[in-house]
């Protein structure tokens, strides 16, 4: 039951990222920083290569945080997934394993 554990870690995980993904202010957040660093980054002087490539890693650092809420997610709806599949496979066993599964805090 441990991996069953961690699989409810990870789909909660996936919920709150799921939330943090679809809020409005995150995206118009994430927008308008892309924004401002493109154009901050289209304004730097021909001798400044140091600060194109600063302005550069900031915006690939805003794809990557997206990118890890993204694969928590997916991970998350994997898990879900997954306990779906335990839980169907002991349906004839009403009780013992919903029942623990509830008490975990797994499943409602």
């Amino acid at each position: 039951m441990e991996d069953e554990a961690q699989r409810a870690n990870e789909v909660d995980r996936g919920n709150k990222a799921k939330v943090i993904l679809t809020d409005p202010l995150f995206q118009e957040s994430f927008e308008q920083l892309r924004e401002l660093y493109l154009t901050a980054w289209e304004k730097t002087a021909m001798k400044d290569s140091e600060g194109r490539e600063r302005l550069w890693m900031m915006i690939a650092n805003l794809g990557d945080v997206k990118a890890h809420l993204t694969t928590v997610l997916e991970t998350g709806k994997m898990s879900s997934k997954q306990l779906d599949d335990i839980e169907s496979e002991y349906e004839d066993s009403p009780g013992i394993v919903k029942q623990t599964l509830k008490e975990w805090g797994i499943r409602k």
